[in-house]
């Protein structure tokens, strides 16, 4: 039945004669594809031009985001009532609420008591929610005037003068005010004069809508959806709303979001007007959007909660949205219940992320077109316009209790206890919780506290305190903790040590209310340093008294003393050898560098690693084999210290040397040719011969021979192992001719050849051609 009323009293404010352009666009919860700039807002800078500690204007700000960071009430307890005919949303400003009403009057009030500081008559009913800005409040009236008043004494400045009614709220940029005229007419106006600068008429007839400005773009809804530019009001975009629209539009991050008629919620984008997304809704939407931290609160028969970037319902609560909406910095989400039960409205607030009911204020009647703000932990709120009775103006809040403490004893240092004693008090109310913050990152609860300080310093102490609806106040003291003096400690490495061995000094020292800072060491030798750990060593025998002093970051001093010994430190023991590469059939130059620094090396003691001694600064001696020997030197100083040095000799040994001997002076192909190696091994004997005659072909022995097939050049290597497996290797080239022979000599020189084989297998003579000779004695054929 009620919803039936509401829908009735929406058909019947339908009554403008204008006719609605319908528009077209994505599916429900589809995304436009095309790429296009967008304004890159954020909400740091979502409400230009106003100070978001107050609620200047029609749902907060001039984009109509209906946001605030100021805290909303958590009860639903009235402070005050009004009952005075309130026609319009009441706005705040520095402490004074500010609206108009059915009679003549235009009235601001005190936000705390609710009592009247001035009003100021315009003869006719007021229906535009007024706007605060510059210290100046500018409203129209029924009586086709828009009034300028001075916020604080409410003195005309300016009024200017239309041929119809101004219903709807003004907004404000760069010194322009933008204002609808029931005439379907949009106006810019001089902020300072009211001189016209320029209009947009030919629009459809809007009761309803306020206007919404943000970076240069006018939002303007009246049956249409129109863009127009803030400077010279050149239209940028129109869009046909489905079923039209009354709505005022919402501007939030590039994007503007509005309802209509139609049942269905549009976000455009605010450049080019082109449809983001759209979402079928359950009724008409007629008020305004709040849009927060990425999310849309809209109302309908239902209150949604839509994410801001593609529609999507975050949460929904099934509820007759019969007022704006206002949302609240910790957290909540306000507007009016038309109807709960029994014909009877309530005022309602909401959890921001989950729509769970907070509370709920009952009415005395149905609620339609309801408003409110917020403002420093309060919630203003109309109960509706209703014919035959006066519209009530609420403040829901609570007085805020007083906090106040003292403290004993009045001077501390770090470590002692101070006890703390809440002193708060509350005028309507009572004190239900006190919370203690000691400026040290520790926090306490109760009404009389005890706390340590572990660091000296000024801190600053607050005790909050909460009454029984939910407020809270703070009371600020400053305490300063007096420092304790560190407590100086270290240990050593060692209490007896020789010289020049080193002694690590280790810093124990802390400071129970702060950090050690600075060290200071005397060694008692003359010399100091400044590290926190240190490694020291002393030159002289003796005993020597250490002081530690250090010094923490709030200036104190402390000491440390300790006594350290020292003894007669052993000489060092060090040598060298040449030649650095030593072989086995060479002697070996030792060389000792041993020294003692407080004293003298009287012996110099040698084990040579293969069971031969030696004694002397400087030795020579020869290794008979090769190998590695471990070389020990022991050194004997005067006060019969001893050091020991020793290290590794390796002894190479000496690899073969050899020669390739050739014998002729002219090879040719065909001809056997001996090879003959030269050389041998001076610390051993050579075991392995081993040719390569440069075509492919190897033999092992020490004299070789070989017959070339081919001419051409031929490098001949020869590698020679000895028996400790050391390697030598040469190489010669040779040149191997081919022999010319003329046709006469063909057969003779096969007669030759037959006759030098024959010769062969019989051993009877071995024969040389060219620069040749027979040799009886060898094993080799000729060449």
């Amino acid at each position: 039945m009620i919803r039936n009323r509401l829908i009735l009293i929406l058909v019947i404010s339908l009554f403008a004669g204008s006719s609605f352009v319908v528009g077209s666009g994505p599916e429900e919860g589809g995304s436009l594809a095309e790429n296009r700039e967008m304004i890159n807002t954020t909400e740091s800078t979502e409400n230009e031009n106003t100070d978001d500690s107050n609620w200047p204007t029609y749902q907060h700000d001039f984009q109509r985001t209906g946001y605030t960071d100021e805290e909303g009430p958590v009860s639903n307890k009235t402070m005050w009532v009004r009952n005075i005919g309130i026609s319009t949303a009441p706005v705040i400003w520095n402490g004074r609420i500010y609206f108009g009403t059915r009679s003549s009057g235009f009235y601001c009030l005190d936000a705390m008591s609710g009592e009247e500081i001035w009003n100021y008559s315009v003869g006719k009913k007021t229906f535009s929610t007024p706007t605060v800005w510059g210290g100046r409040v500018y409203f129209g009236s029924s009586d086709g005037n828009l009034y300028c008043l001075d916020a604080m004494s409410g003195e005309k400045i300016w009024n200017r003068t239309f041929p119809n009614v101004i219903g709807t709220s003004v907004a404000i940029w760069n010194n322009k005010i933008y204002v609808y005229v029931l005439e379907r007419t949009l106006y810019c106006l001089d902020a300072d004069s009211g001189e016209e600068l320029w209009k947009f008429n030919g629009i459809a007839l809007s009761e309803w809508a306020s206007p919404a400005v943000y970076g240069g773009y006018v939002i303007f809804c009246s049956d249409m959806v129109y863009c127009l530019d803030a400077e010279s009001g050149r239209m940028i975009w129109s869009y046909g709303i489905d079923g039209g629209t009354r709505a005022t539009a919402t501007i939030y991050d590039g994007k503007v979001y509005i309802g209509g008629d139609g049942w269905k919620f549009y976000c455009l984008n605010l450049t080019d007007g082109k449809v983001i997304w759209w979402k079928e809704m359950d009724n008409v939407i007629i008020k305004p959007p709040v849009a927060h931290n990425g999310r849309i609160y809209v109302g309908a028969m239902s209150l949604y909660c839509l994410n801001a970037s593609d529609g999507k319902e975050i949460w929904k609560v099934a509820t007759d949205v019969g007022s704006t909406i206002g949302v609240s910095g910790n957290g909540y989400v306000y507007y009016c219940d038309a109807t709960v039960d029994d014909d009877r409205g309530a005022i309602s607030c909401r959890d921001l992320d989950t729509g769970n009911l907070i509370w709920r204020f009952y009415l005395d009647d149905f609620c339609f077109f309801a408003r409110l703000s917020i403002w420093n932990g309060k919630l203003y709120a109309t109960d509706g316009m209703q014919a035959g009775r006066p519209t009530k103006l609420y403040c829901f809040g609570n007085l805020k209790p007083i906090a106040n403490f003292s403290y004993e004893p009045a001077q501390v240092k770090s470590g002692e206890e101070i006890r703390f004693f809440g002193e708060g008090k509350d005028d309507d109310g009572k004190i239900v919780n006190w919370l203690w913050d000691f400026g040290d990152g520790n926090h306490a609860n109760g009404k009389n506290v005890s706390h340590v300080y572990t660091r000296p310093g000024k801190y600053t102490v607050s005790l909050t305190v909460v009454d029984d609806y939910g407020s809270n106040n703070t009371c600020v003291r400053e305490i300063i903790v007096e420092n304790r003096k560190p407590i100086a400690k270290f240990r050593v490495s060692r209490n007896v040590a020789r010289t020049y061995e080193g002694i690590e000094f280790y810093d124990m020292s802390y400071d129970v209310d702060g950090a050690i800072v600075a060290w200071r060491w005397d060694f008692g030798d003359g010399e100091f340093s400044q590290s926190a750990s240190v490694l020291h060593e002393y030159k002289d025998d003796g005993e020597y008294r250490v002081v530690l002093r250090v010094s923490d970051d709030m200036g104190g001093v402390n000491e440390s003393v300790a006594i350290i010994r020292i003894l007669n430190r052993a000489p060092e023991a060090l040598f060298s050898y040449s030649p650095d590469k030593p072989t086995d059939v060479e002697y070996v130059e030792f060389r000792g560098n041993g020294s003692d620094r407080d004293g003298r090396i009287v012996n110099w003691s040698w084990n040579f690693g293969d069971g031969n001694i030696g004694y002397g600064m400087m030795v020579r001696h020869r290794y008979r084999d090769d190998g590695v020997y471990n070389v020990s030197l022991m050194v004997v100083d005067d006060d019969g210290g001893i050091g020991k040095y020793w290290k590794e000799v390796v002894v190479s040994n000496v690899a073969p040397e050899v020669e390739i001997e050739v014998k002729g002076e002219v090879i040719y192909a065909g001809e056997k040719v001996r090879f003959y190696g030269k050389g041998g091994d001076v610390d051993g004997r050579v075991v392995e011969w081993r040719w390569d005659l440069g075509d492919t072909t190897h033999k092992n022995g020490r004299n070789v021979s070989h017959i070339y097939s081919d001419p051409g050049r031929y490098v001949v290597r020869l590698r020679v192992v000895d028996d400790d497996g050391s390697v030598g290797e040469t190489s010669i080239e040779i040149v191997v001719k081919e022999k010319k022979e003329s046709g006469s000599l063909y057969l003779i020189s096969i007669v030759v050849v037959a006759v030098i084989a024959i010769a062969f297998y019989f051993g009877k003579k071995r024969f040389l051609q060219g620069k040749g000779r027979t040799d009886e004695n060898s094993d080799l054929p000729p060449y």
